[in-house]
């Protein structure tokens, strides 16, 4: 089964002193972080347009940028799809979500870079295919994949694991829900209007 969680931050033990050093001599705030399991450090320097905000980007703990703080970034979170299936076969997967100081979402993947380019919007979520019965313990959730919903002003979209838009705004839907059926055949719930659709993935 994969699930996206999201875990309280930690500062850990094996923060690097000298790639903290490293850091700090090219940005003006370094935090060393531990979030949803992942190690990294989040660099950041006072919004130019804002002095009583900030604006963050990303960095690995071998010190490389892999997100800059110049995209006027005001949040950037790991998400974790995490396998509970058996142990041999388990494998954390991270990608960034991103948002702006205007209210646009986006995500980008463990490395940085971007699968899903920032749009104006309300927020954006990491969903998985169930199976009809949707139990939290059918571990073929781990061959079904997942995608990113991204919920726009009025309308939504919803993009695959690449990146790849599958619905757009314009087809006016409000929410999406992923799912296989007793076949192994995925489809989309969709909902336009208050009214439930199904449609076939390609």
């Amino acid at each position: 089964m994969l699930v996206a969680v999201c875990w309280g931050t930690t500062i850990s033990a094996k923060e690097r002193r000298s790639v903290t050093a490293k850091l700090q001599k090219r940005y003006q705030y370094v935090t060393f972080m531990n979030e949803n399991g992942l190690e990294y450090y989040e660099i950041s320097r006072t919004n130019p347009d804002d002095p009583d905000a900030v604006v963050c980007g990303i960095a690995n703990t071998k010190g490389k940028v892999l997100i800059s703080y110049y995209h006027d970034y005001a949040f950037i979170s790991p998400i974790l799809l995490q396998d509970f299936g058996a142990e041999e076969f388990r494998k954390d997967i991270y990608y960034w979500a991103l948002q702006t100081y205007d209210n646009r979402f986006g995500v980008a993947d463990k490395n940085g870079k971007m699968l899903i380019p920032c749009t104006s919007g309300t927020g954006i979520y990491l969903t998985e295919y169930k199976t009809p019965e949707g139990s939290p313990f059918d571990y073929s959730y781990e061959r079904d994949g997942w995608g990113f919903v991204v919920q726009g002003d009025s309308y939504s979209a919803i993009f695959d694991e690449q990146g790849k838009e599958i619905i757009p705004f314009s087809s006016g839907y409000t929410d999406f829900d992923l799912r296989v059926d007793e076949n192994g055949v995925k489809y989309i719930n969709a909902w336009k209007e208050g009214k439930e659709e199904k449609i076939l993935c390609k």
